[in-house]
């Protein structure tokens, strides 16, 4: 899978055994991954926030894939490491690895797909297992664009696993591109401090070394 930044520079797609060194770690960053089922849509959430693109037609994500954006909070830029892990079973333990220094997570299910959303639950055990810092969680119930003719998962009932949970909660469209801009700033929003700063609790541990 092709991976991509918010420019043309070099950027990174994980397989079975690659070592990716610590890079330009600035105090105002922030990692981010994104978790759940295989085919829910994260690659192309992540595609539609990086790049403002969606395609129909998207090669599964092996381990995982790196993307990065810079956004502007409270007048501070914030770099944001995106790390789109793969859902299929078979890769959850190399997906596992790249929770380590994450401070916010978005854990992603099909709204026409029941099994994805009780799945999503698995994945959140998962993660805060595997992570070293207090993640904020965002629970994302996508292809919103399906809605009317194909829910299975009410709005209310996700709503109501994230709020029981202490989760933020948002549906989206990585097809229209709805709510998915919302998403991600109201996460980053959560973790940082008032004067647009990443607390400094905040391991930011890029490291992934799979060899």
């Amino acid at each position: 899978m092709a991976c991509c930044g918010s420019s043309d520079k070099p950027c990174y797609n994980t397989t079975d055994s690659l070592t990716r060194s610590k890079h330009a770690v600035t105090s105002n960053q922030l990692k981010i991954v994104l978790v759940g089922q295989g085919g829910v849509g994260k690659s192309s959430i992540t595609l539609q926030y990086v790049k403002g693109q969606y395609n129909e037609y998207i090669d599964m994500t092996i381990g995982a894939a790196y993307f990065y954006k810079t956004l502007s909070v409270n007048g501070k830029d914030i770099k944001l490491d995106i790390w789109d892990t793969a859902g299929q079973d078979r890769f959850r333990c190399v997906a596992a690895m790249f929770y380590r220094g994450a401070a916010g997570a978005i854990v992603v299910y099909d709204i026409t797909d029941k099994e994805s959303f009780i799945g999503a639950q698995s994945w959140i055990k998962q993660l805060l297992q595997n992570s070293n810092n207090p993640v904020q969680i965002c629970l994302v119930g996508n292809k919103l664009d399906l809605a009317d003719s194909r829910r299975s998962v009410s709005k209310e009932e996700g709503k109501t696993f994230a709020e029981k949970n202490g989760y933020l909660f948002v549906e989206t469209s990585a097809k229209t591109a709805e709510n998915i801009d919302g998403l991600f700033n109201q996460l980053v929003r959560k973790i940082v401090n008032a004067d647009g700063e990443v607390p400094a609790s905040y391991d930011n541990d890029n490291n992934i070394n799979l060899t």
